[in-house]
Parts: C-alpha cells; sequence; structure tokens
C-alpha cells in the first residue's frame, strides 16, 4: 500500500469513530488554518503585476557548463 492509500484508511476508521458534526468542526478549522498560512505566503511572496510568465521554449544549455563537466571528468 502507498501511504497515501494508508492515510486514506486511517481517515475512514477515524471517521467512524466522529459524529458529523465534529467532522465538519475539524474540517472548518482546517480551511481556516489554510487559508491563514496561505495569506502568510501571499503577503511575503506577492504576486507581480499581471502575474509571471517564463518561457523556457528559447532557453539552451549553456555552452561552458557542457565544457566544464567534460574538463572534470577528464581530471579524475
Amino acid at each position: 500500500e502507498t501511504l497515501e492509500d494508508l492515510f486514506l484508511k486511517a481517515e475512514r476508521v477515524g471517521n467512524k469513530y466522529q459524529t458529523t458534526e465534529e467532522i465538519a468542526a475539524f474540517n472548518q478549522k482546517l480551511a481556516a488554518e489554510v487559508n491563514k498560512a496561505a495569506d502568510k505566503i501571499e503577503r511575503q511572496f506577492p504576486e507581480p503585476e499581471g502575474g509571471e510568465f517564463v518561457d523556457y521554449s528559447q532557453m539552451a544549455t549553456p555552452v561552458g557548463l557542457a565544457t566544464k563537466t567534460a574538463h572534470r571528468r577528464k581530471r579524475r
């Protein structure tokens, strides 16, 4: 079993012993905490105006990088 499967199984078992009100209260608290974390992240790393777009399609491997790696291999 994967770790994800184990977590899902544990959640199902835990839900058997909780009322729907307890589950709803937990989910509400969890959502509030996630929103607080998202707000802090947004304040620390704000999105630039208009978003950010990086076009990697035109990037090529620098020539110097390939030659440095080849020289290092020869010296060993």
